[in-house]
């Protein structure tokens, strides 16, 4: 990167300093930074997180436990009730 180099991102067109304040590192491109600015990566990837219907706090914790551990009966009655993706407390677990 070379002084003073910007890009525009590629979500919200913006023009910001090519520089690790402003895009995360990528090491497969030329540039060697995401074309996405840091605040429109991270929105992003908020947009995209699944939430939990209201009624799936109806669930019993010993349901959801279950279905974290792949248990097939548990999942299938988080799927009914439109639960699609739980957190796990370090990833989303796909149903």
């Amino acid at each position: 990167m070379r002084d003073g180099e910007t890009r525009i991102c590629t979500l919200c067109g913006e023009e910001k300093p090519l520089n690790r304040k402003h895009f995360y590192p990528h090491k497969g491109r030329k540039s060697g930074y995401q074309p996405r600015c840091i605040p429109c990566t991270l929105a992003d990837q908020r947009a995209k997180l699944v939430h939990l219907p209201k009624d799936a706090f109806e669930v019993s914790r010993t349901t959801m436990e279950a279905a974290k551990k792949g248990n097939p009966a548990a999942r299938a009655v988080l799927k009914r009730q439109g639960v699609t993706a739980i957190w796990d407390g370090r990833e989303m677990v796909m149903l």
